[in-house]
């Protein structure tokens, strides 16, 4: 009886659990199979379609403005500033005296040589006489000849030294701040002012050894710089620098660029756009309808569902990507010219959601070229 009872307990115990998990069971596959069946939102999107367009065969990249000439001035020789003959910020002509050191010691001596070079001359002379009438040795004369010469070239170098005590301008440009007062004691080599001239100015630029044969000397260039944004400075390739950087593998090139306004300054970053001749047909989309991934480059393409041809879905394709301009990317490959695409909103998307389409408030793509990728 009691191992009866016992198997009729169990029986019953199974049977409850059993009810209880397959309850729970057949709870969870119904609401699993009302989430999975459950229509999914369309995503509003903006779109766009895929465009031929024919670009320049410009070649963008940026760079330094450098000045053709420019330098700290310097004194080769060390003093006391005596005056100072220039203003802050002025232009100046080549030769012109900006600084003038003490030179009173050199002064003194360079009369005391210049008056044993004239005893020099004025024994040389008496020595010319002399070996005339045969009453001087050839050797004496040669002597008192090399102590002439020798007294002569003393008294050039203390004029030399002291002419070192002027400072000038080796060429035309404007000064900068002024760096030294009267009655300071300069060491030789200690800078002033800098010097900078202003027209015309040079940009020296990077770009890839691939770009090599597209740049050449005498290319026209633009120039846009920040500090004036309206404006654009022309100019060309002055030269290309015939070594490529092995660690970058990149070419440096210069060019020249107009500046009678004085605009530009050294130091300032510049766009450079190098001005080919020609056009490229490319097929181009914005560039707000690329995902960028790990695994890469990718795009939307809105199509109509397979189950219904009024709903629209995207599904996501990998593209390769060209160049640049604006606020548009070449691809080169992956897409065809009219393939519709999602071009905002991309952050909701995932393959085969559906799209519903908005483009009430569309949005300006820019071709301007300063604004583009290198």
């Amino acid at each position: 009886m009691t191992f009866k009872r016992m198997l009729i307990m169990l029986g019953a115990c199974l049977i409850v659990f059993g009810g209880v998990f397959g309850m729970k069971f057949m709870g969870s596959k119904a609401m699993n199979d009302y989430f999975d069946n459950m229509p999914t939102p369309a995503v509003t999107i903006l779109s766009a379609k895929v465009e031929r367009m024919q670009w320049s065969r410009d070649v963008l990249s940026v760079g330094s403005l450098v000045a053709v000439n420019g330098t700290d001035i310097t004194s080769q020789a060390g003093g006391i500033v005596e005056a100072i003959h220039f203003t802050a910020g002025s232009k100046v002509q080549a030769g012109d005296l900006l600084v003038s050191l003490d030179t009173s010691t050199e002064k003194a001596e360079l009369a005391q040589l210049k008056a044993q070079a004239d005893i020099a001359e004025v024994n040389l002379r008496r020595a010319r006489d002399l070996i005339k009438r045969k009453v001087l040795s050839q050797s004496e004369f040669d002597q008192t000849k090399a102590e002439a010469a020798a007294a002569r070239a003393a008294a050039d170098a203390q004029q030399a030294r002291l002419n070192h005590k002027e400072v000038r301008a080796p060429f035309a440009g404007v000064l900068g701040i002024r760096r030294i007062s009267v009655g300071e004691y300069l060491p030789a080599g200690t800078a002033m002012v800098n010097l900078q001239s202003l027209d015309p100015m040079e940009v020296e630029f990077a770009l890839p050894e691939a770009q090599l044969s597209l740049v050449e000397v005498g290319l026209p260039i633009s120039l846009h710089v920040d500090a004036w944004p309206h404006d654009r400075f022309s100019g060309e390739i002055s030269v290309i620098e015939p070594r490529i950087d092995a660690a970058t593998r990149n070419f440096r090139a210069r060019a020249r660029v107009a500046n009678p306004q004085g605009k530009l300054r050294a130091g300032m970053f510049g766009r450079v756009t190098i001005q080919r001749p020609g056009t490229d047909s490319v097929l181009a989309i914005p560039r707000t309808a690329v995902s960028y991934d790990s695994f890469g480059t990718s795009v939307y393409v809105i199509q109509n569902a397979e189950d219904d041809a009024e709903k629209q879905v995207v599904n996501q394709r990998f593209v390769r990507l060209g160049k640049a301009r604006g606020d548009f990317v070449e691809v080169v490959d992956g897409l065809e010219e009219g393939d519709e695409i999602a071009s905002g909103g991309l952050l909701k998307l995932r393959n085969g959601a559906p799209v519903t389409i908005d483009n009430s408030l569309p949005t300006e793509p820019s071709l301007n070229p300063d604004v583009a990728d290198t």
